[in-house]
């Protein structure tokens, strides 16, 4: 076999997966600082007793504002539940892109920046393999990474199947978490 094909099999085979093979599932989250536009700075660990979807985004990525547009709408829904969206632009000036992101997207929810390389180490990503974006991670109550994915992956596959995959997170990591632990075990003991 040539090597481009060689090639041409492993980058096949990395984009088929959308969840992140190299990230550990699942985690506790690292506290992370996002910036505000403003020069603000809050911590992720400031919604721990919520469940959240950290999503790390391009300003300028028409997947990802289609996805802010979805995690707006799980906002509405979600919301009075405990359920808090965060959007995390990571694209170089990204700070003097946010407020025109929100407005130009309807986004009801905190959107703030960070640097690509501090997303990188955040996710767990492979320095040597490329980020396609969006990443979204899922944190439930307590703090703990359940799931991730990245944007080259079934999870973002189309609109509708988006929003039917956010959903179906976000009601797993609103259970209560007697219900997560038992079924956690239940998968667990199967394998």
């Amino acid at each position: 076999m040539n090597m481009k094909r060689i090639i041409k099999c492993l980058l096949a085979a990395s984009c088929l997966t959308g969840l992140s093979a190299s990230a550990q599932i699942p985690r506790t989250a690292p506290d992370l600082v996002i910036k505000s536009p403003t020069g603000m700075v809050s911590m992720l660990s400031k919604y721990k007793g919520k469940a959240v979807a950290l999503e790390f985004v391009l300003t300028t990525c028409p997947h990802c504002q289609q996805s802010c547009k979805i995690l707006t709408k799980m906002h509405h829904e979600f919301g009075s539940q405990g359920f808090t969206p965060v959007a995390v632009a990571i694209n170089e000036m990204a700070h003097m892109y946010i407020e025109d992101f929100r407005k130009n997207f309807g986004i009801t929810f905190p959107v703030g920046w960070q640097l690509h390389d501090t997303a990188m180490q955040f996710l767990q990503h492979p320095v040597m393999k490329p980020m396609m974006m969006p990443q979204i991670v899922f944190i439930d109550k307590e703090g703990i990474i359940r799931a991730q994915f990245e944007g080259s992956g079934t999870f973002f596959e189309d609109e509708l199947k988006q929003e039917a995959n956010m959903r179906t997170q976000i009601k797993k990591l609103l259970q209560p978490q007697a219900a997560v632990k038992k079924a956690a075990a239940t998968t667990a003991s199967k394998k």
